[in-house]
């Protein structure tokens, strides 16, 4: 089904083009959104941002052949992106070290998480390479499995699968570990 006739209607302003186009492409939009952020709501947001940048920039946007949803899903992906960017940004931002919230680790707690903090690090040198380089994408540095994969050279699915089998072995190995203490 071509975009042609809506999105010239969208270009003159007409609202109901952009109703055409919003019904016809929302679902997909909003999956290449879901992908990316893992969260409902923020792939709501990038999918309907991305329809809005769509009714902003309806005079510049240029499409490949007669459909407007390859621009619709890239657009959505960015948008998607930065909203997972900002949100790891402001889970990751420290409390100011000055601040005296009055509550204070004792030296036995501090003893057990760093043991445990080289227990896991031992574990996870453990893996084979990529597992390793796998979860230290994902899991330490916050990248998603696309980008994992990309980086790595392997499909979606392969990180998916190897990330599952590498949290099962690590899983395993500090509860063996806990267990022989």
């Amino acid at each position: 089904m071509s975009d042609l006739e809506p999105l010239a209607r969208v270009r003159r302003g007409d609202r109901e083009g952009l109703r055409v186009l919003f019904r016809r492409h929302l679902p997909i939009v909003y999956g290449a959104a879901f992908v990316v952020t893992r969260s409902e709501p923020d792939a709501e947001e990038a999918a309907q941002d991305a329809f809005f940048l769509l009714w902003q920039k309806r005079n510049e946007v240029n499409i490949a052949g007669d459909s407007v949803l390859p621009w619709l899903i890239v657009t959505a992906r960015f948008e998607a992106s930065n909203r997972r960017r900002a949100a790891n940004r402001r889970r990751t931002v420290p409390l100011i070290e000055e601040l005296d919230t009055g509550v204070s680790e004792s030296p036995e707690t501090i003893v057990l998480a760093a043991e445990l903090q080289r227990r896991l690090t031992a574990a996870i040198e453990d893996l084979p390479s990529l597992d390793r380089d796998l979860i230290t994408s994902c899991l330490i540095n916050g990248n998603s499995y696309e980008e994992a994969a990309a980086s790595a050279g392997v499909t979606h699915g392969a990180v998916r699968n190897r990330l599952s089998r590498a949290r099962r072995q690590l899983r395993m190995q500090m509860t063996a570990e806990r267990n022989e203490a």
